[in-house]
């Protein structure tokens, strides 16, 4: 049987709903489904409820036969993935995208092409790039990231470090 398995151990919700027809599963393990529904829900030896999605059409929860689980909100009328008050983006980034938060629980991908705010007040306090501080000479051999130099600053000889043409070459800051 190709299913998803959920843990309803623990929970403080009475029941939630699974499915394009709206399966309520209840905290007990009863299960109200309307009469058209090819929901298979089962309670297995471990007290998970298995769900199977069958194979008639798209369902908002299901798993494929290896297990993967897929959620589509989409399929309910929604448009967003709401997971622990994070509300997912609706279509994956593009390659090299990072997923960030907004922190009111809006998650988007952005490319981080540049680092700290673009043109800074004089009295700025935040939008800075932050470089790494050690005390004294870097000596390792940093990994390499096309189109980047690694830099660090040695707080001891007050000097900016830039790994260039495989050395390290500093400047001193004044």
């Amino acid at each position: 049987m190709a299913g998803v398995t959920l843990n309803a151990k623990g929970t403080s919700v009475s029941s939630f709903k699974v499915g394009k027809d709206g399966v309520v599963i209840h905290q007990d393990g009863s299960v109200t489904a309307p009469t058209a529904t090819d929901f298979i829900i089962n309670i297995d030896e471990d007290q998970y409820l298995v769900v199977d999605a069958g194979n008639s059409g798209p369902a908002l929860i299901t798993a494929t036969d290896n297990q993967d689980l897929h959620i589509n909100p989409a399929t309910g009328g929604g448009q967003y993935l709401v997971l622990c008050d994070n509300r997912w983006p609706p279509a994956d980034g593009t390659s090299n995208q990072t997923l960030v938060t907004d922190g009111n629980g809006v998650l988007s991908f952005v490319t981080l092409d540049r680092i700290g705010s673009p043109s800074p007040a004089t009295n700025a306090t935040t939008g800075f790039a932050y470089i790494p501080v050690t005390t004294g000479t870097p000596t390792g051999t940093p990994s390499t990231i096309t189109g980047y130099v690694p830099m660090l600053v040695d707080s001891g000889g007050s000097k900016l470090w830039v790994y260039v043409g495989g050395s390290w070459k500093s400047v001193t800051l004044s």
